[in-house]
């Protein structure tokens, strides 16, 4: 299974998107190119990081918690780019300016869920919806001619009787950056189960200033190898980072792992897992994201 989330950027925020910090070093533009007024900057960023994943064009993510959205839609795609994907689950908010397609097995666990319109690709018997589909549109399309059989708990609804949803702001572009030169070196992962780290400093005099990195780009499962993991050193409490980065493919099975580091009773310090991760991880390309083969696998942890 391929997946490509395809936009100018991408924001992949993770669990618990609520990010206490400036704008800057992004910006906002109108149509013109021109930069939008101080106090909009800052509101249009504190909306958009409401959401763990958005794209100007089409999103897929397994996660529970965040917004997912996107300005334009929203599409679960085969390799053949025929279809829509297999086993792929969704959940948390989900705010689509556009048409949402799904297909065989597809799930959304949680919601709530607001669209212009809803499309079926395959026969999808097996999908799940854990909550109202809030529509524009209410006729639901469904291509090829399959019907929505089963228990799929797939309920549309005018938009009308959703007034409690939100609604996808379509004045909020994505924002743009003047990019420095690369501050860390790529992280490449070219070996089956290979790991390579990123290590994010304690704050100096217990600043809250976020953790910025430059680089080129991240690339795991080169050569078709499987397994890879990022892991992510963070200090304890966790710290905000955010990772400006040109290019991502992630190969099969790629984790990206959060650890904090935790002092002990006897001075030492070990680097423990995230039990909940607390969404202080950003991500930020003007490229597409590549994602290859996650078989419903937890990408971010």
């Amino acid at each position: 299974m391929k997946k490509k989330i395809l936009g100018l950027i991408t924001f992949l925020i993770g669990i618990g998107a609520s990010f206490a910090m400036d704008v800057a070093p992004l910006y906002f533009v109108d149509a013109q190119g021109n930069r939008i007024a101080a106090n909009l900057q800052q509101e249009y960023w504190n909306y958009l990081v409401k959401y763990k994943l958005f794209g100007n064009d089409f999103v897929i993510i397994h996660d529970e918690s965040g917004w997912t959205g996107s300005n334009g839609y929203f599409k679960a795609e085969q390799p053949d780019g025929q279809g829509a994907s297999v086993g792929t689950q969704l959940g948390g908010p989900v705010v689509v300016a556009g048409n949402i397609t799904v297909g065989q097995d597809y799930k959304f666990t949680t919601g709530p869920v607001r669209a212009e319109s809803f499309t079926f690709v395959d026969n999808c018997g097996t999908c799940y919806f854990g909550a109202p589909i809030c529509l524009n549109n209410t006729t639901v399309t469904s291509l090829s001619g399959n019907s929505l059989n089963g228990n799929t708990g797939f309920q549309a609804q005018a938009i009308s009787n959703c007034p409690d949803q939100p609604s996808a702001n379509k004045a909020v572009s994505i924002p743009h950056l003047d990019w420095l030169s690369p501050t860390v070196a790529d992280i490449k992962i070219s070996a089956n189960n290979g790991e390579q780290r990123i290590v994010v400093p304690d704050p100096v005099d217990g600043s809250k200033a976020p953790y910025d990195m430059y680089m080129d780009s991240i690339l795991t499962g080169i050569g078709g190898t499987d397994g890879a993991k990022i892991t992510v050193s963070m200090p304890a409490g966790g710290r905000v980072t955010r990772i400006f980065v040109h290019q991502i493919q992630l190969g099969n099975h790629t984790v990206i792992q959060i650890v904090y580091r935790t002092p002990q009773e006897d001075g030492s310090v070990v680097e423990v897992p995230a039990e909940k991760y607390a969404g202080n991880l950003l991500f930020y390309t003007d490229h597409d994201i590549n994602i290859k083969n996650t078989d419903n696998s937890i990408l971010l942890g």
